[in-house]
């Protein structure tokens, strides 16, 4: 019987870079509270600009189920949001900013190909390394997004969309 610990979790690496993504976008840290498999809890919290969210250990209490939750807490030092990062919002425009879903789905989708990624479909030989695969294949997500959503303010890729 397979253990599901020692693979990789895709859920898991979408989960986390999206997070980070979030934390960029908002300027604001993203706290979240995971459990893998019934194994142990943490929090994973993503600030603005870093590589990946960090996981601290929460306390066992509850650990039997499986936890989910998410919440948006300012940063105590915010990041200014880039122009590259961040849509501009007027003051009369309400619209909170979003990740650009269409293009985190296409990134995951390709990132997540086995011939890009065989490391996704073996098994891994203990939890801490599965765990290493997840944070390897996320921080390749969220700087995979970065790079194209500066490159899509460049002049000269501009030009070439208007080509097209």
């Amino acid at each position: 019987m397979l253990d599901p610990n020692l693979y990789p979790s895709r859920a898991f690496i979408r989960f986390t870079a999206h997070n980070q993504l979030l934390a960029d976008l908002t300027g604001e840290t993203v706290t979240a509270s995971v459990q893998r498999w019934g194994g142990q809890t943490y929090l994973q919290t993503a600030q603005p600009g870093k590589a990946l969210p960090s996981l601290s250990r929460q306390s066992e209490a509850g650990a039997a189920q499986l936890t989910l939750g998410m919440a948006l807490h300012p940063s105590p030092n915010p990041t200014p949001l880039s122009q590259d990062m961040a849509p501009s919002l007027s003051q009369a425009d309400p619209v909170a900013p979003a990740i650009a879903e269409d293009l985190f789905t296409e990134v995951t989708q390709t990132l997540f190909q086995a011939c890009r990624s065989p490391q996704l479909y073996q098994d891994c030989g203990s939890p801490e390394a599965a765990k290493a695969v997840e944070e390897e294949v996320a921080a390749e997500i969220i700087a995979t997004y970065r790079q194209i959503k500066q490159n899509q303010t460049s002049p000269i890729v501009q030009r070439l969309n208007q080509q097209l």
